[in-house]
């Protein structure tokens, strides 16, 4: 799944970001219109949502930058990765246990219902 383009950024308009998984198991980020109220059935995970997002930042398209300056609805904080995979804030935590052995890394209580798929390292 491809990111936003910085041309889908509207200046008149307001937007969110979605915190998604699809079938393939790989996260990503949906551009959400905040005037939007259709319910998008493609079979996509949303796990979260970001509170409103400001344009410039979307036109940045810097996700680690967005992280570390928004917010999801729940007031929760969330992480992205150098591959630009989300994380919850509570993944990442049991994630470093299971990388320092004190969690077997099946454990791992995922933000989405299956546990995402990750790039080759």
């Amino acid at each position: 799944m491809s990111i936003w383009a910085r041309a889908d950024v509207v200046d008149s308009t307001t937007y969110r970001l979605e915190l998604c998984q699809g079938k393939d198991r790989r996260r990503f980020f949906r551009l959400l219109r905040c005037d939007s109220h259709l319910a998008i059935d493609d079979g996509v995970e949303v796990a979260a949502r970001m509170n409103i997002v400001p344009n410039d930042l979307l036109r940045s398209r810097d996700l680690v930058k967005i992280a570390s300056q928004t917010t999801l609805e729940s007031g929760e904080t969330y992480l992205v990765d150098a591959h630009g995979i989300w994380y919850m804030r509570e993944e990442m935590e049991q994630l470093v246990q299971a990388d320092n052995g004190r969690r077997d890394p099946k454990d791992v209580s995922w933000a989405t219902r299956m546990p995402p798929e990750f790039p080759d390292r």
